[in-house]
C-alpha cells in the first residue's frame, strides 16, 4: 500500500433527527488515522437541525444527499449507490469508530485478496465520556483470526445454543461483496440489518477478526430509534428476516445445522412475541419448533424461567405468562 494510492473508503451514514450526535460520529471519521475516505450521509427526511449542521461543516470529504423519510434501509442504498469506493464502512449517526478502525481493517484486507470482510469487537456506551469502561458485546466467540463466511452466520445465528451479533459499523466490507450479494432489502423494518450482512456472510471467502480497532454502540438512541419501536409491522418485519437467514443455512449447511439454528431461532421468536404470534398469517411458529425438537429452554435469560418451563412444559408455561402479564 506505500507505494502506491491507497483504496478509497466510502463512510456511509444514515440520518435521522441525530442533531445530538451526527457532528460527533463525523468527528470520528474526520480523526481516523487512515485518510483517503469519502463520507456519505444520507438526510432521510430529517425534521430537526441534523442536515444543516452537517451543511455547516462545509468539509469536501462529505456529500450530503437530502431525501424524503423513505428509512434506514434504502438511505443505506443510496448511499452504496453514490459510493466510489473499493471498500464500504456503515455508520449510524449516533454510533463512533476508534480512530485506528479503518486503517486497521484495510490492512488485513489488502494482506490478502481472499479476505472478503473484516470486522471488530464492539463497546457499548451511554457515555462518551468513558467508552473504554463500558460493556464488551459478543468478545467470548472471537475465538478465529480467520473464518470463513457460513461458518460465522452458523455461530452468530445459535449453532452453539447461543446468539450472538455483530453490529454493522464493525465490519469493513468490499463494495464488490455487497453488489454480489444484494442491496439492504427496503421492505425489512426491523432486523433488517441481520438479513443483509446474512448475505454477505454468505457471499464472504473469509472474514477476518481485527483485535486492534473498536466500533461503539450507543446504547440510549434517540427516540426516534427503530430498536425502539414495537408493533405487528416490526415484528413481521423479524420473522421475515429469520426466514431468509434460515434459507442461507439451508443451502449451505446440513439438515442437522439447520434444524438446530431454526430450533433456536424459533424458539427465540416464541419468547419474543408470544402473545402476537396469532396475528402472523405467513408462519405457525409452533409447528415449525415441532418439527425441530420443540422449545430450546436454554434460551430463556433467567434460570427460574429455564426451571419452571422444564416443570410445565412450553405449551402451559406460554398459557401462565400470557395470564402474568
Amino acid at each position: 500500500m506505500s507505494n502506491s494510492i491507497p483504496p478509497l473508503i466510502s463512510v456511509i451514514i444514515p440520518l435521522y433527527n441525530s442533531e445530538d450526535y451526527i457532528i460527533e460520529a463525523i468527528d470520528s471519521i474526520l480523526n481516523q488515522t487512515y485518510r483517503n475516505i469519502e463520507i456519505i450521509v444520507i438526510n432521510d427526511g430529517s425534521t430537526d437541525n441534523s442536515s444543516f449542521l452537517v451543511q455547516d461543516l462545509r468539509n469536501p470529504q462529505i456529500k450530503l444527499i437530502n431525501t424524503p423519510n423513505y428509512g434506514a434501509s434504502k438511505a443505506r442504498n443510496i448511499g452504496i449507490q453514490n459510493a466510489n469506493g473499493t471498500y464500504i464502512q456503515f455508520l449510524d449517526a449516533d454510533d463512533l469508530l476508534s480512530s485506528n478502525k479503518i486503517e486497521e481493517q484495510v490492512k488485513i484486507l489488502e494482506s490478502n485478496s481472499r479476505i472478503d470482510l473484516c470486522f471488530c469487537k464492539t463497546i457499548v456506551f451511554t457515555n462518551s465520556s468513558n467508552k473504554e469502561t463500558n460493556q464488551e458485546v459478543n468478545s467470548e466467540i472471537f475465538d478465529f483470526e480467520f473464518i470463513s463466511g457460513i461458518e460465522l452466520l452458523k455461530k452468530l445465528l445459535g449453532i452453539n445454543n447461543r446468539v450472538f451479533m455483530i453490529l454493522p459499523s464493525a465490519y469493513l466490507v468490499k463494495k464488490e461483496i455487497i453488489e454480489n450479494a444484494g442491496e439492504w432489502d427496503e421492505a425489512l423494518t426491523l432486523d433488517d440489518d441481520g438479513e443483509f450482512f446474512s448475505r454477505i456472510l454468505d457471499c464472504s471467502k473469509t472474514v477476518a477478526f481485527d483485535r486492534k480497532s473498536t466500533n461503539y454502540y450507543r446504547k440510549f438512541h434517540t427516540t426516534n430509534s427503530l430498536s425502539q419501536r414495537i408493533g405487528i409491522r416490526y415484528m413481521e418485519s423479524e420473522i421475515k428476516s429469520v426466514l431468509k437467514k434460515n434459507s442461507i443455512i439451508k443451502k449451505s449447511g446440513s439438515l442437522l445445522e439447520l434444524n438446530k439454528i431454526k430450533q433456536i431461532q424459533f424458539s427465540l421468536l416464541k419468547y419474543k412475541y408470544y402473545k402476537e404470534l396469532d396475528k402472523i398469517d405467513f408462519v405457525n411458529i409452533d409447528s415449525e419448533l415441532n418439527l425441530v425438537g420443540g422449545f430450546e429452554v436454554n434460551i430463556l435469560p433467567t434460570s427460574k424461567g429455564r426451571f419452571l418451563m422444564k416443570i410445565l412444559g412450553a405449551k402451559l408455561y406460554f398459557v401462565i405468562l400470557k395470564y402474568l402479564r
